[in-house]
Formats: structure tokens, C-alpha cells, sequence
């Protein structure tokens, strides 16, 4: 029989919770998704060729496999094991429409001027305003699990 951490101990002692993960179809499903995820930005970022579209789509499918990765956690019931990862995917909402946005343009062949890049100043400042939950202690990354 495996031995519960503290934090473990703690949370059953104290708040009646019983974490032990999950595994269902669900699950399964979300964890086939990463795998697909991973695979095809690895194929992205390998096979650019000069195609800046392929750079924007494989940063997009890395940073939807990430907010997956964060869902398979939390349902799965592993978050409460890796606690400080709690809200790391967040910021990365942000990056979706402006990355997509560059895949577009890039693909319909239309140059990026910098100024296009100022689409990523809100991913930019959400994650200034994040990093301060980043250093949270684990208490208080529980209270924002739950």
C-alpha cells in the first residue's frame, strides 16, 4: 500500500477529501489528445521549410495540447499531486485567437508587419499578472483549485 504525502494526509483529515485519481473513457480520451498534441507540433516545428504559416500552427497546437494538458489534470484528480501547476495554462488563452489570426495571415501568404505582434500584449500582461499566483503557497493554491 503506497504512503499518503502530507498535503494528502492533511486534505482527508481535515476536509474529508478523498483524491486518488481517476481513470475513465474520458480520460483516456484527453490523454490520446495530448499524445496527438505533442506529435503534431513536434511534426510542425520540424517541418517548417520556410513557411512561417507552419511556426504560428504548430505554436497554436502547442499551446491548445497545454490548456489540454491542464483539463486532463484536473479531471483526472492528478492536479491535487502537482499542486503549483494550478492555472498555468491561463495566460495561455490569450494566445489562441492572436496565434490563429498570424496562421491565417501568414498562410494566405501577407506579411507580418510588426506592428501585428501588439495582438499579444494582453497574453503579455495577463502573465505579469499571473506570475504573482505563480509563487502562491500550496494552501492557497488549493483554495484556488477548489
Amino acid at each position: 500500500m503506497e504512503e499518503k504525502t502530507y498535503l494528502e494526509n492533511y486534505l482527508i483529515h481535515i476536509y474529508m477529501i478523498d483524491i486518488s485519481p481517476k481513470l475513465d473513457l474520458y480520460t483516456i480520451l484527453l490523454l490520446i489528445g495530448l499524445v496527438q498534441g505533442i506529435f503534431l507540433t513536434y511534426f510542425f516545428f520540424i517541418n517548417r521549410k520556410n513557411n512561417p504559416a507552419n511556426l504560428f500552427l504548430g505554436c497554436l497546437i502547442f499551446v491548445l495540447t497545454l490548456s489540454l494538458t491542464e483539463i486532463f489534470l484536473n479531471y483526472s484528480g492528478l492536479m491535487m499531486s502537482i499542486l503549483p501547476l494550478n492555472n498555468f495554462s491561463e495566460p495561455l488563452q490569450l494566445l489562441i485567437g492572436p496565434l490563429f489570426y498570424f496562421y491565417i495571415r501568414t498562410y494566405v501568404g501577407k506579411k507580418m508587419p510588426w506592428i501585428q505582434y501588439l495582438h499579444l500584449l494582453p497574453f503579455v500582461f495577463y502573465l505579469l499578472y499571473m506570475s504573482m499566483e505563480y509563487g502562491m503557497p500550496l494552501d492557497q493554491k488549493y483554495n484556488s483549485y477548489i
